[in-house]
C-alpha cells in the first residue's frame, strides 16, 4: 500500500519552489549552471530513517519516504502532546510537570510517537488507523493534521534548502569522500562551518529578518521540529556530539537564537517545546532528567541541555 505521506508530495515540491519570490528563479539559475538537477531522488525503499542528503554526482537533492513518515508522525504527535497535554494546562494552571495521556487524542498522538522512533530502528510501514495527512479519524484529529502539513512542508522545504546550499554555495570539499576518521581538525572544523552555513541559508529562506513575530514564530517552529527530531533519531545517547556537525544540543540553540522572539508568549512557546523535545530525547535513551522547578522556560531548556552536555563529556 502506498505511504500516506505521498499525498503531500506534490505540496513539498511547491513549497520548496516557492519559498519566496526569489526561490524559483534561484531554482532555474542553479539547474542552468549544472549545480542543481532538476529532479528531486525520491527513495521509497522499505529502510529504516535516513536524513536528506545532496549527491555531487548526479546534483540531486535525496529524499527518503520513510524519513518523511518519520518526520510528519514525529511533528504530529509532539505538537498535540505539547498543544493538550502541556500548554494548555499550563495555561489553566494545571500542569504538574507530567504530562497525562488521558484522552483519545493524546494516548492515539503517543502511538504515533512511538512509532516515528521505531522508525529509527527498523522500517515498519503505517498504520493507518494512527494520524496520518490522508484519513481522519475525527474532526480534532483533522484540525491538527492540517496544521502539522503546513509545518511539515516547511520543515521539509528547510531540509532541502540545507542540501541546495551545498550544491551550490561552493561547499565541493563536503563531498571529498574522505573517511572522516582521517580528517585533520582544520578539515573537520571547516565541515563543520560548511553544516553552518547550509543551515543558516535555509532559515534564511524561511525566516526573514523583515518578518513580524507571528510570521517569525509560526515558519521558525518548523526548524525547531526538524532540529528536536534530529535529537529523536540519535542511535545512542552520545550521537547528541556530532563529529563532522554541529553537535545536535547547539543547533536547536543556534535556531532558538537566531528566531530572536521578542513577546513572552512566543518566546515561553519555544522555549518549552524545545525543553519538552529534549525530555523526549533522555526518555529514549533511559537518561534521568532533572525534576526541579524553573522561574522561566529558558532556565528549564538550559537545565536540560547541562544534561546534553554531561552525556556528550
Amino acid at each position: 500500500m502506498e505511504s500516506p505521506i505521498k499525498v503531500l508530495w506534490g505540496n513539498i515540491v511547491h513549497a520548496f519552489e516557492n519559498a519566496d519570490e526569489s526561490a524559483l528563479d534561484m531554482h532555474i539559475q542553479a539547474t542552468k549552471s549544472g549545480k542543481l538537477a532538476k529532479s528531486i531522488a525520491y527513495d521509497n525503499c522499505k529502510k529504516k530513517v535516513r536524513t536528506p542528503f545532496a549527491d555531487l554526482n548526479t546534483k540531486e537533492i535525496n529524499i527518503q519516504e520513510t524519513y518523511l513518515c518519520h518526520l510528519w508522525s514525529f511533528i504530529y504527535s509532539v505538537f498535540v502532546m505539547y498543544e493538550e497535554g502541556v500548554h494548555k494546562q499550563l495555561i489553566n494552571n494545571t500542569f504538574d510537570g507530567a504530562l497525562q495521556f488521558d484522552t483519545p487524542l493524546l494516548k492515539r498522538a503517543k502511538s504515533l510517537f512511538d512509532w516515528s522512533v521505531l522508525l529509527t530502528n527498523e522500517y515498519s510501514d503505517w498504520v493507518e488507523d494512527l494520524p496520518n495527512p490522508r484519513t481522519h479519524k475525527n474532526e480534532r484529529e483533522k484540525f491538527y493534521s492540517e496544521k502539522v502539513n503546513s509545518i511539515f512542508q516547511n520543515a521539509v522545504t528547510f531540509l532541502m534548502f540545507h542540501e541546495f546550499a551545498h550544491l551550490t554555495q561552493n561547499h565541493e570539499s563536503f563531498f571529498l569522500g574522505i573517511d572522516v576518521g582521517k580528517l585533520s581538525q582544520a578539515e573537520l572544523c571547516e565541515r563543520i562551518q560548511m553544516e553552518n552555513e547550509a543551515d543558516q541559508f535555509a532559515f534564511s529562506m524561511l525566516v526573514k529578518e523583515t518578518d513580524g513575530e507571528k510570521q517569525k514564530w509560526v515558519n521558525g517552529l518548523s526548524v525547531l521540529f526538524v532540529m528536536c527530531s534530529a535529537l529523536l533519531i540519535t542511535p545512542r545517547a552520545t550521537s547528541v556530539k556530532q563529529l563532522t556537525h554541529p553537535d545536535l544540543d547547539n543547533r536547536l540553540l543556534n535556531i532558538l537564537l537566531k528566531m530572536d522572539l521578542k513577546t513572552d508568549e512566543a518566546q515561553f512557546y519555544c522555549w518549552y517545546l524545545c525543553t519538552f523535545a529534549v525530555r523526549f530525547y533522555l526518555l529514549k535513551h533511559h537518561i534521568e532528567s532533572p525534576a526541579r522547578e524553573y522561574d522561566t522556560a529558558q532556565e528549564a531548556f538550559f537545565s536540560y541541555l547541562d544534561e546534553l552536555e554531561k552525556v556528550k563529556n
